[in-house]
């Protein structure tokens, strides 16, 4: 008996493994877009947003899938946004409603410059380059700071 005791807590073993690995699975479901919707933006228009995504009503998609994932990308592209999720807002027997939230970055409204006595405003404002309506993206604070810089030493 006691010779079949490491025989019989291997094989369990295996078993409560593989079943593990079976239930850690996800499902992915075949839905039909029934529509899309759009939140978190602001300047940017919906129906751009939507286009820009590749999403379409009638069309059939997974969740979690290819073409979610190819539509986050696709807005990320972009460079207006600092986050982009795709989530089922609605589910229907016949399909699904789909929700696209998205941060855009900042844009700048107006800056001051303040501080340089021995650099002109106009000599900074030609360096730095920043227009009103522009997305301030933090890439962007950096590369502001490093041309400030250069144009003090």
């Amino acid at each position: 008996m006691l010779k079949l005791f490491p025989s019989v807590i291997k094989i369990f073993t295996f078993l409560i493994f593989t079943c593990s690995l079976l239930w850690s699975q996800n499902a992915r479901v075949q839905y039909q877009v029934l529509g899309v919707s759009v939140v978190g933006n602001k300047s940017a228009d919906a129906a751009t947003i939507i286009a820009n995504s590749g999403l379409k009503v009638g069309d059939e998609i997974e969740v979690p899938g290819d073409q979610t994932m190819n539509a986050i990308k696709q807005l990320w592209s972009l460079n207006i946004f600092s986050d982009v999720q795709i989530v089922i807002d609605k589910k229907l027997d016949n399909g699904v409603f789909l929700l696209i939230k998205v941060t855009e970055f900042p844009r700048i409204e107006k800056y001051v410059i303040e501080g340089e006595d021995d650099i002109s405003t106009k000599d900074i404002e030609g360096k730095v380059n920043l227009v009103r309506g522009q997305i301030l993206r933090s890439q962007d604070l950096y590369n502001i700071k490093t041309k400030k810089t250069e144009l003090i030493w």
